[in-house]
């Protein structure tokens, strides 16, 4: 198996302009740092942002020059290069969307808008309800499914499932392709995160997964790209 950089990968299939709505479990936050840092190292004036909740700047590494926790960001003028955070407080350790329309309305600003679009409380899979995940219009959907959820029971690895027995194949088949399930937002690429935690079965038969967009095996916290599916 060879081994590529997951940024550089992506960065070939993602629009240099626009916006990116990340989706799913078990990496969204980590995803959404090791775009806005390879978006900025290319020049460009980056909107780190969120549709739903995501953790507070003040308690988590994202690599950014400048925070907005309020509308004063509608005066402020981003030079290329840079990574401008923006959300409106909630709690010490989580804040929260300013709003569709607000971030919108520095799309003319921005080169790139990345948005956390999903919640999943840690869990490293997401069973969708009617009110999420909320992508921006227009944006590129990215998914993320974590495989450090396999072997693992159900109802404890995916948020909003309820039911029995463990992570497997026919499990992760079934979130792909249910209409609540990984791919919902209109996900046009999915991100089999954490696949350096598979055992050998694992692997073997995560090669048989059957999945309606490109899915690929990589490790977000190494930045590498293992293989597609």
């Amino acid at each position: 198996m060879i081994e590529r950089d997951l940024t550089t990968a992506l960065l070939s299939v993602l629009p240099e302009r626009g916006a990116v709505s990340i989706t799913g479990a078990g990496g969204k936050t980590s995803l959404l740092c090791l775009l806005a840092k390879a978006y900025a190292e290319k020049g460009l004036r980056v909107l780190v942002t969120t549709t739903t909740k995501v953790q507070h700047p003040d308690t988590y590494p994202f690599p950014i020059s400048k925070v907005f926790l309020d509308d004063t960001i509608q005066l402020y003028a981003p030079r290329q290069g840079e990574a401008v955070f923006y959300a409106h407080p909630l709690l010490p350790v989580k804040v929260t969307s300013p709003g569709v329309d607000r971030i919108l309305g520095l799309s003319d600003r921005y080169d790139i808008i990345l948005s956390e679009a999903d919640g999943a409380r840690r869990c490293p899979l997401k069973y969708h309800t009617s009110r999420d995940p909320v992508v921006l219009p227009g944006s590129f959907v990215l998914a993320v499914m974590g495989l450090s959820s396999w072997g693992k029971r159900r109802e404890e690895a995916c948020f909003g499932y309820q039911g029995e027995g463990l992570v497997d194949l026919p499990f992760l088949e079934c979130l792909i392709s249910e209409k609540e399930g990984a791919l919902k937002g209109g996900a046009r690429l999915l991100l089999l995160n954490q696949y350096e935690t598979l055992p050998p079965e694992g692997r073997s038969a995560l090669e048989g997964l059957a999945c309606p967009v490109s899915a690929w095996c990589v490790s977000i916290a190494q930045s590498k790209f293992f293989r597609t599916v």
